[in-house]
C-alpha cells in the first residue's frame, strides 16, 4: 500500500511532523505534572531513587507510575537534564508513527482507501497533536494503545483464518503493559479485545485457540487490576488518606474461661 502510494504518505508525513512541531516550538507547555515527571526521573538518575525532591530532602515516593518517569530519565541521558524539548520533539516523532498504525489498523479493518483517510485525519487533527507540546503520558498512552488495539485485531483475524496467532497476542499484551505502566487505564484496551475473543468463542470451531488466547488477556486482565489498584492506593497514601483506605486491624484475645461476649476485631487508624 505504501509503495503504490508512497508519494501521499511521504506529504501527508511531513505534514504531520511539520504540524507537531509547530504546537512544540510555538506552544510549549512545561508545568504542573511535568516538573514532576521531570522532578523524579532526575531524582532516579542522581540518586537511584524513585523520589521526589523537598526542598533539600530527596523523599520516595509512589504517586505516580514509572513509565513516563522511566522515559524521561533515558532521554534525559542523552540530551542531558531537564532537556524538556528534546522530549517533546520525541513525542512529536512518536505521535507521527501512532498515526502510521491507526492507518495499518484501518487497512486490517476495511481498505487502502479507508487507511489512507485515517491516516490523513490522524495526522493531521490539532486535538491529538498538541499533546505532543505537554510533556505528559497522553503522547504514549495513545501510542501503546493503537499498537495494543492493531497486534489484537491481527490476533482476532489470525483465530478467523483458524490460525493461533499467539504471536500477535504477545505483542497486543506487551504493548497493553506497556501502557499500564504509564497509566492505569491503559489495560481497558483488553476489554473490547476480551469481548471479541468470547464472540469468536461461540462463532469458530478452534475454540482451543480461541480459549488460549483468551487464557492469556484474563492474565494480563488480572494484572491490570493489580496495577491499578495498587496506583490507587499508594496514590491516596501519599495525599494522607492511608488512615481511610488502610487500617491495623487489633484482635482482642478472650480472656479464659470468662463469661461474655466473643472476641471483637477492632480497626484503628495506623500510627505515625
Amino acid at each position: 500500500m505504501v509503495r503504490r502510494n508512497w508519494l501521499f504518505f511521504l506529504l501527508v508525513t511531513l505534514a504531520a511532523i511539520a504540524l507537531r512541531l509547530f504546537f512544540v516550538f510555538r506552544f510549549p507547555h512545561v508545568a504542573g505534572d511535568t516538573l514532576i515527571y521531570g522532578d523524579i526521573a532526575k531524582n532516579w538518575l542522581h540518586h537511584g531513587i524513585y523520589a521526589i525532591s523537598d526542598g533539600d530532602i530527596v523523599r520516595p515516593t509512589l504517586i505516580r507510575l514509572p513509565g513516563y518517569p522511566a522515559f524521561m530519565a533515558a532521554m534525559f541521558t542523552v540530551f542531558g537534564r531537564e532537556h524538556y524539548t528534546a522530549v517533546m520533539i520525541a513525542q512529536a516523532l512518536i505521535d507521527t508513527n501512532t498515526c502510521m498504525v491507526i492507518a495499518a489498523l484501518a487497512l486490517q479493518l476495511m481498505n487502502t482507501r479507508a487507511a489512507k483517510a485515517a491516516y490523513l485525519l490522524a495526522a493531521l487533527c490539532p486535538f491529538t497533536a498538541n499533546y505532543v507540546a505537554s510533556p505528559l503520558t497522553e503522547t504514549l498512552a495513545i501510542f501503546c494503545t493503537a499498537h495494543a488495539l492493531y497486534y489484537g485485531v491481527c490476533g482476532l483475524k489470525a483465530l478467523t483464518r483458524s490460525e493461533s496467532g499467539l504471536r500477535f497476542w504477545f505483542f497486543a499484551a506487551l504493548w497493553t503493559a506497556a501502557g499500564i505502566f504509564l497509566r492505569p487505564d491503559g489495560g481497558l484496551v483488553l476489554a473490547p479485545l476480551g469481548l471479541a475473543l468470547l464472540v469468536l468463542l461461540f462463532r469458530l470451531a478452534n475454540k482451543r485457540q480461541v480459549a488460549l488466547a483468551g487464557v492469556g488477556i484474563n492474565h494480563h486482565m488480572d494484572f491490570r487490576r493489580g496495577v491499578a489498584m495498587d496506583h490507587v492506593v499508594r496514590d491516596a497514601i501519599q495525599r494522607g488518606a492511608g488512615a481511610v483506605i488502610l487500617a491495623e486491624i487489633r484482635v482482642e484475645a478472650p480472656v479464659p474461661n470468662a463469661a461474655g461476649p466473643l472476641p471483637t476485631c477492632a480497626c484503628r487508624p495506623p500510627s505515625d
